[in-house]
């Protein structure tokens, strides 16, 4: 015999010929059949959170699977109406059925699973069991999940506006359908357009791979990011970009200080001054920084085949010692790379002896050079420095900072310190700039013999 149960609440939501369907067993009290007989009640609810469409006619097959042959408990009363139980009962959402057997807890109703559609698909039932008297009430829940559709968008990111491709190739992988048939292609997306794959059950992860991109020119790569790198479909949908970057290829100049010191207190960091040039035809930048033995200086971001050269005013003068010639090793550098280069100024303070007067060991100032303050509108600069350990480099050629012509402290002697005469700040930035450049052209030259 099949009854309608009678519930507290019920939700049920119609659309034309289709209505999608929300039963809620709140407080829900199955009509019991007369007496007291042992019945088993079979109730069936579905949960519609998508709010998909669903067949008003659908139906669940439901297999009561009681063991009656093997049942101990009495048979039932002579009043009660006499029937098998049978083997499959179908049950509408919001149904129950109410069967009399002598031992409800023999019974194990199982479902048989409702099918899938290219519009939704149902999650795994579940089963819960409550007892009352001589009533065992089965509940089976069904979730309907609605299928959704993956957007594959495009973006790429191309500073410099160099010539990139107009198309790219794509995979994507998004399970198994409701057939159990793989969900999995490729296509070719471009930045104007998208890539749609429909009908992707609910639940389901997507990613998508890209082929790398070709024609990047030369000193140039590629850098893809997939946001986000997967997606768990949703009723909604869903979007997967992928994100090119073609960027410079850089490499950093490491300047490493070693500095003997000789017995003399000497905490300062050194001045240096760098200049990196991509090209032999645009002026060179000289940069000022700074650099303490034991923490290198890194200057990243130089693009790829600039050739970067170091140099190091006198430090300021100790007394009673005098500074040797700094020893540079690693300049003029060879073309970057991206590995980079490293470059390491050694210096050293010798103590005079006593009664030195001004000969042993005192170094005689370099004569002044004369420098005319330019006037220039300086072309871009390859680095802007910073007091940290790690310096990013702007692309070559910004305003070179202005730097002070504050000359470099010469020890003279005796301890005294000669500034009169010292080569100006700008003295070593100008020279440094005319031997980059002579550099440069030397470099293009020998890549060119080779």
């Amino acid at each position: 015999m099949k009854t309608q149960f009678t519930a507290r609440k019920a939700v049920i939501l119609t659309a034309g010929a289709a209505m999608a369907v929300m039963a809620v067993p709140v407080g829900a009290t199955p009509a019991m059949a007369e007496g007291n007989d042992p019945t088993l009640v079979i109730q069936k609810v579905v949960n519609n959170p998508d709010g998909v469409h669903l067949d008003r006619r659908l139906e669940f097959t439901i297999a009561p699977n009681c063991n009656v042959g093997a049942d101990p408990s009495p048979s039932p009363s002579p009043s009660a109406e006499s029937r098998p139980v049978p083997n499959t009962i179908t049950l509408g959402a919001g149904d129950h059925e109410s069967l009399r057997v002598s031992n409800p807890g023999s019974c194990d109703p199982q479902e048989v699973a409702p099918s899938d559609t290219h519009d939704y698909h149902w999650l795994a039932p579940s089963y819960s069991s409550s007892t009352d008297g001589n009533t065992r009430t089965v509940t089976i829940t069904n979730t309907v999940a609605g299928n959704g559709d993956l957007t594959i968008t495009k973006s790429v990111i191309n500073a410099d506006n160099v010539e990139v491709p107009g198309t790219y190739a794509v995979a994507y992988d998004c399970g198994f359908d409701y057939k159990h048939d793989k969900i999995s292609g490729s296509g070719n997306i471009r930045t104007d357009l998208s890539l749609k794959v429909h009908d992707v059950p609910t639940g389901n992860v997507c990613t998508v791979t890209e082929t790398a991109p070709s024609g990047a020119p030369a000193d140039y790569s590629w850098n893809t990011v997939y946001s986000p790198k997967s997606f768990t479909m949703i009723h909604d949908g869903g979007t997967i970009n992928v994100q090119n970057t073609i960027s410079r290829d850089t490499g950093s100049l490491t300047i490493t200080k070693i500095f003997n010191a000789g017995g003399a207190t000497y905490t300062t960091p050194f001045t240096v001054f760098y200049g990196c040039s991509v090209t032999d035809t645009k002026p060179t930048a000289v940069i000022e920084t700074t650099v303490t033995p034991g923490t290198p200086r890194v200057i990243s971001g130089i693009p790829t085949h600039s050739v970067c050269l170091v140099t190091e005013p006198t430090p300021a003068a100790v007394a009673g010692y005098t500074w040797s010639t700094p020893v540079i090793s690693g300049v003029p550098t060879a073309a970057m790379t991206t590995s980079g280069v490293a470059v390491t100024i050694t210096n050293a303070l010798t103590a005079i002896p006593s009664g030195g007067g001004g000969g042993g060991g005192a170094v005689a100032a370099p004569a002044a050079v004369a420098v005319v303050t330019p006037s220039v509108t300086p072309s871009p600069v390859g680095v802007v420095p910073s007091a940290s350990a790690s310096e990013a480099l702007a692309p070559v050629n910004v305003a070179l900072p202005a730097v002070g012509a504050k000359p470099a402290s010469v020890n003279a002697g005796g301890g005294s310190a000669a500034t009169d005469s010292s080569l100006p700040r700008w003295g070593f930035a100008f020279a440094l700039l005319a031997l980059v450049s002579v550099c440069v052209v030397a470099v293009r030259m020998q890549g060119s013999k080779s």
